[in-house]
């Protein structure tokens, strides 16, 4: 039979063993005592034909077992001779003598197994040093964000500053920055554009042995700690990915601007290790889910919070009313429920936009409370209620925007006592009543005025001749009547004091305006 046992690698498997030249059977009568070389026999008297027949007969199987010996051997050799080069050139050889032909099927495992062992002495400890920062985890990830940063500070960072350190840290953590939002496909000074930009105030990320300090949107205080990271370019700067926890160990950041780029996940709650910070503005990026709470339990320093123009949902965070903020801006995202009590009063709040959400309840009056407050822009939302008579204490208030509300009732006499009001827009609120001849006292200030697609009723007023600094004056969609004066429509033209935009109802008699019915 054949002999075949378990494959085994570099060997052909199937390869048939040469079979054995079976013994002669031994006759079953005794043997007489003479010994011949290589031979047994029995008595002479139990063979027929005597001694000289038996021996003749014992010759011819001599002669044809040493035939089946010669010619097995010479097939074992020749087995030999073609499996034991092949065996040593598959197992033995050197790796040019054989062709690199792929395999039909796929080995199982690898040929090579790859080794996550760092490739240099300083490499094995910035790792060791490093995992004290992000965790280990990261660091057996080749393709991390961690692991990038650290082969940077080990091998490619031209200062080679001492491991552990606390620059050494610092560019570190600029560095994971910088890989977790793609750095190397920037806009501007990845390293990709060495001349970066050929801004000469800047430097490009990652290359040279200059100062982080330097490297563009980097500023850093006396003590050369990173204290801003903001990207100047309105556009963006093309950064793309999500943020990296090692920003929160920036803890002398102060400022981090980042808008208009392409950073996505949720706003992560790590930010709120920043104590130290004082604005953040990540508005036009791709930031969806709620904003998170913790945020201002620990950056409660915040005095500017921009994250409109995300998808962010969920309500507006009652901990925002305990900030010192300044400027807040949530506008075009997908809030839901009402503006916490305390967000309008807060002291020194001068710039407010919560439009184009879904924001519900009364006119937050809060902010018609709040003298401090230059721009409102509550437009695009569900809110409810009147006008307010407080408005007359917005003495600082330049825009005040509230179109598209469920509002109703009256224009109240203290609008009309707003000093600096240079834009008001009051479209589609549902507002009644008559248009006072008190839109005089706004002469000198204001330039945008939108009151179209209300229920305003009667004459146009003769104020209007007296606002001589009008950029827009959209009247359509009202019931009202009389003329649009001569006066007004000399005041029209392309120039930027011009009064561009002069929309009226098609029951006003008007030459120069553009009459729509709503």
């Amino acid at each position: 039979q054949e002999s075949r046992g378990p494959p085994r690698s570099g060997t052909t498997v199937g390869a048939i063993v040469p079979e054995s030249t079976p013994e002669p059977a031994s006759p079953a009568s005794p043997r007489p005592a003479e010994t011949y070389p290589g031979l047994t026999f029995g008595s002479q008297d139990a063979v027929p034909n005597g001694i000289e027949a038996f021996v003749a007969d014992q010759v011819v199987d001599a002669k044809m077992h040493r035939r089946w010996l010669c010619i097995g051997s010479c097939c074992f050799l020749i087995v030999v001779s073609v499996v034991v080069p092949v065996v040593i050139v598959v197992l033995g050889g050197e790796p040019s003598e054989r062709p690199l032909v792929p395999t039909a099927v796929p080995s199982e495992f690898p040929t090579t197994i790859p080794t996550l062992s760092p490739t240099t002495d300083r490499l094995k400890s910035v790792i060791e040093d490093l995992s004290s920062v992000s965790g280990t985890d990261v660091f057996l990830d080749l393709a991390s964000p961690q692991y990038r940063a650290a082969l940077y500070v080990s091998d490619d960072d031209e200062l080679a500053l001492p491991v552990g350190s606390a620059r050494f840290v610092q560019r570190y953590l600029l560095a994971v920055f910088y890989f977790a939002l793609g750095g190397d496909n920037w806009v501007q000074c990845g390293r990709n554009d060495p001349n970066c930009g050929g801004d000469p105030d800047d430097t490009t990320w990652l290359l040279g042995s200059g100062s982080e300090c330097t490297w563009l949107g980097v500023a850093c205080n006396g003590s050369g700690e990173v204290r801003q990271i903001f990207f100047p370019r309105v556009r963006g700067n093309g950064l793309v990915g999500e943020f990296p926890y090692e920003v929160s160990l920036l803890s002398r950041l102060e400022t981090l601007i980042l808008q208009s780029n392409f950073i996505h996940g949720t706003i992560p709650t790590f930010l709120g290790a920043l104590t130290n910070l004082k604005s953040l503005v990540l508005l036009n990026n791709r930031f969806f889910g709620s904003i998170p709470s913790e945020i201002f339990t620990g950056a409660s320093q915040l005095q500017v919070l921009h994250l409109g123009d995300n998808s962010l949902n969920g309500t507006i965070p009652a901990e925002l009313s305990n900030l010192q903020l300044d400027d807040v801006r949530f506008e075009r995202n997908s809030l839901t429920g009402t503006v916490p009590i305390g967000v309008g009063s807060i002291p020194g709040l001068r710039i407010v936009e919560l439009q184009e959400n879904q924001l519900t309840g009364p006119l937050p009056i809060e902010f018609f409370n709040n003298p401090s407050i230059t721009r409102l822009r509550l437009n695009d939302n569900e809110f409810t209620g009147r006008l307010p008579e407080s408005i007359g204490q917005m003495r600082d208030v330049e825009d005040l925007r509230l179109q598209f509300n469920n509002l109703e009732g009256t224009l109240p006499a203290e609008l009309f006592t707003l000093p600096t009001l240079t834009t008001l827009d009051l479209e589609s609120c549902n507002l009644v009543g008559g248009l006072s001849e008190d839109f005089y006292l706004l002469n000198g200030t204001i330039r945008n005025l939108v009151l179209s697609n209300n229920g305003f009723t009667g004459p146009i007023p003769q104020a209007f001749d007296l606002l001589t600094s009008l950029n827009s004056l959209i009247l359509h969609g009202n019931d009202l009547s009389g003329t649009i004066s001569t006066i007004l429509c000399q005041e029209k033209g392309e120039q930027f004091s011009d009064l561009r935009n002069l929309t009226a109802p098609v029951s006003v008699t008007c030459s120069c305006c553009d009459l729509q019915a709503r």
